[in-house]
């Protein structure tokens, strides 16, 4: 977890200097992810299946987006003759650095989802599991014992099950969101290569 939170820290740098208000933007996602699950208290298989199948096609895109873009934007471009020139490669050079942040990111939180998401497939039952556990461990004399445990067991049940489907939800958005801006960076090298190569014509 540490690891995606330094790709998250490393996301949110290229964030900034836009106009866009993330702090609230990330208070809506995180109500949002919270409401859902309180009260979608069973993300059944299908919202499960869908929520993957979109995050593996933004995958996809993006391993696709890496493989293309494997050098560096600039590396092909005549060199500069004028400061237009050498901004339009500066502007490059950090257009780089946003797209490789945010496929990192991209790649590590979509492939946490995807664990996230089979954890909450499996279906298990609490008290089964729990009333075997405590025999096996504690022999037939704790069964006295095992409607005790097993409330507790099932408490911790439901809170762990709350913010596996809380974090899963809101790091679908995240997803979402940061596929937004990978696009809009992909689009902005392809736009500034254009320029570049057009201005260095005839």
């Amino acid at each position: 977890m540490r690891a995606i939170y330094h790709l998250w820290r490393d996301v949110y740098v290229t964030y900034r200097g836009d106009d866009e208000r993330h702090r609230l933007r990330l208070a809506v996602f995180i109500a949002v992810a919270i409401l859902i699950a309180i009260f979608a208290k069973v993300i059944d298989e299908n919202s499960l299946a869908m929520m993957s199948v979109a995050i593996s096609v933004l995958t996809g895109f993006t391993f696709t987006s890496l493989f293309s873009n494997n050098i560096s934007p600039s590396a092909d471009l005549p060199k500069p003759k004028n400061e237009t020139d050498r901004h339009d490669i500066a502007t490059l050079a950090i257009l780089e650095r946003n797209f490789k942040a945010r496929s990192k990111f991209i790649i590590a939180v979509s492939m946490t989802s995807i664990i996230l998401m089979v954890f909450l497939s499996i279906s298990i039952s609490p008290r089964g599991l729990v009333y075997k556990t405590i025999e096996v461990i504690f022999g037939e004399g704790s069964k006295r014992y095992l409607d005790v445990v097993y409330s507790y067991a099932i408490l911790a049940w439901i809170a762990s099950a709350f913010v596996v489907r809380a974090t899963t939800v809101f790091m679908f958005f995240e997803v979402i969101y940061t596929f937004y801006r990978l696009s809009e960076t992909v689009i902005s090298v392809l736009e500034t290569r254009g320029a570049y190569r057009d201005a260095h014509r005839g």
